[in-house]
């Protein structure tokens, strides 16, 4: 780790490099899955810390992502307020430029989780979601809560995408089903 630091000090990709290698190092010393989360005060800012999770389930690969989304939604929805205390009389507080619109966002994942539920349903004819947690989430892993995932399924639903409604208590347990079509296709069973 010391030559990360020798060349240019402390950088960015210098810290970067060494947070991926202690993850990979503690997920291998520990057989579970790893995942570092930079935590930042504003957008765009560099990270403060890296919250540091492990778990050998994929529940809790799950529960983390969803507690990690619903925790970021509500300091934004703060944000402003804590703002134009720390800052009163400001006509426009910098959060209104560097929030994030959620919808926006939400928007993006939502395509993004439905691509990834698609390439799913080619390598398996059903699975639940839960089993799957890095691949179903993406990108927005962590940014996103979890009834994004039930919106995606039932827009597949009404596509013809899968046979799965999306309609169940827990959304981490549904399972997603190839479409009945392709599903009797692939099986040779005329439909």
């Amino acid at each position: 780790m010391e030559s990360e630091f020798s060349d240019g000090g402390v950088t960015d990709q210098a810290v970067e490099t060494v947070v991926r290698r202690f993850v990979s190092q503690l997920a291998d010393d520990t057989g579970m899955h790893i995942l570092s989360v930079p935590v930042r005060r504003a957008p765009r800012q560099k990270p403060v810390y890296h919250l540091v999770f492990g778990t050998r389930a994929q529940h809790g690969l799950w529960a983390f992502g969803d507690s990690t989304a619903q925790a970021t939604e509500a300091w934004w929805a703060t944000l402003e307020e804590r703002t134009i205390e720390q800052e009163p009389g400001t006509l426009f507080p910098v959060t209104q430029v560097e929030r994030p619109s959620l919808e926006t966002i939400k928007t993006k994942a939502l395509v993004e989780i439905e691509l990834y539920l698609e390439l799913l349903l080619r390598d398996y004819p059903s699975f639940k979601v839960v089993d799957h947690t890095i691949r179903v989430f993406g990108s927005y892993y962590g940014q996103v809560r979890e009834t994004l995932v039930r919106q995606a399924i039932k827009n597949m639903h009404r596509d013809g995408r899968t046979s799965s409604d999306g309609v169940g208590r827990r959304i981490r347990e549904l399972i997603v089903v190839r479409p009945q079509a392709e599903t009797a296709r692939r099986s040779g069973i005329p439909s």
